[in-house]
């Protein structure tokens, strides 16, 4: 007879990773378990001996069973993340028993556990595998609005960062100021007279060295502060990471035990650091970056295109 349905396991029934079949006829089913041997032991149930399907639910795998009227069978293990498939072959399981007139009892089953939506009904795109939230639907406003809570309690040392960015925005338009000067009223004056074979006036070497020690200084001004911006933002970044923490991790405590059952440990610890070190970063540097942005735009454009039409670059 056509074969119903072929499932491999991940999971030996020793405990060990390893694949396992599951194959359903119209007639019987059949279980190819190898459990530590080289070869697969063939395990045959017929569907009219057949009462009850069910699904036992351990931690970390679970288990396919079926009931006769004398005694049950487990027919295969697997992980949770093979929970889906495994659901959909006990309801066609059932059919089958069914469809050949058998009395069978059916597992009443929680809606969480019913076949997982593979698309979001709003807007038509796929599921994430991790979330039963399509991320295409979320509001991002609200969003952005529940992240900047976060850097709300720390709005001073943010504030303080944000203006020793300003100023070390502002001091780093002075070197191409600088570098003209230097050029106009040294350098050129200077390599002409030379050129010329004129004497060079003591003004040149002076006006260099004080050029050359402005540069200097506008270096070491910048290198001081940013590295205490860098370390504000750090300080501000460590604590909204602390605060995002403790609250997950206060949330995940008040979580039941069917939660952690039905979630991978690795998703829950990939939230835990991960995605906690993300918004971290958003929190501590890119809504400094957004408003950078805006300065760029209103404050320092101008001011270049300013200085533009002063050096007569531009008609202005």
């Amino acid at each position: 007879s056509p074969v119903e349905i072929a499932l491999a396991t991940d999971i030996h029934f020793s405990g060990d990773y390893g694949q396992d079949w599951l194959l359903a006829t119209q007639t019987s089913i059949f279980a190819a378990q190898r459990n530590g041997a080289p070869d697969y032991q063939i395990k045959e149930v017929k569907l009219a001996q057949i009462e009850k399907v069910e699904i036992l639910k351990l931690h970390g795998s679970n288990i396919l069973k079926v009931r006769t009227a004398n005694q049950g069978f487990e027919l295969a293990r697997f992980s949770k993340r093979q929970a889906d498939k495994f659901n959909e072959a006990r309801l066609k399981i059932e059919e089958l028993v069914e469809s050949k007139g058998g009395p069978i009892e059916k597992a009443n089953i929680p809606s969480t556990d019913k076949k997982r939506k593979s698309r979001c009904e709003k807007c038509g795109q796929a599921m994430p595998h991790w979330s039963e939230i399509c991320t295409a639907c979320i509001d991002k406003g609200e969003v952005l609005s529940r992240l900047l809570k976060y850097a709300t309690p720390h709005w001073k040392p943010l504030t303080i960062g944000f203006i020793m960015m300003i100023v070390l925005s502002s001091i780093n338009l002075l070197p191409p100021i600088i570098n003209k000067r230097l050029l106009d009223q040294v350098l050129v004056p200077a390599t002409s007279a030379i050129m010329n074979e004129q004497p060079v006036l003591d003004k040149f070497k002076t006006d260099l060295f004080f050029w050359v020690g402005v540069m200097f200084s506008i270096t070491v001004v910048t290198s001081v502060f940013g590295a205490l911006r860098g370390y504000i933002m750090s300080w501000a970044g460590q604590h909204i990471t602390h605060d995002l923490r403790t609250q997950t991790y206060q949330h995940l405590n008040t979580l039941s035990i069917d939660y952690y059952q039905k979630k991978d440990t690795g998703h829950i610890m990939a939230r835990m650091t991960h995605d906690v070190d993300r918004l971290q970063d958003f929190s501590r540097w890119y809504v400094l970056a957004l408003w950078w942005s805006l300065c760029l735009v209103f404050y320092f454009i101008p001011i270049g295109d300013y200085h533009s039409c002063l050096c007569g670059q531009f008609h202005c």
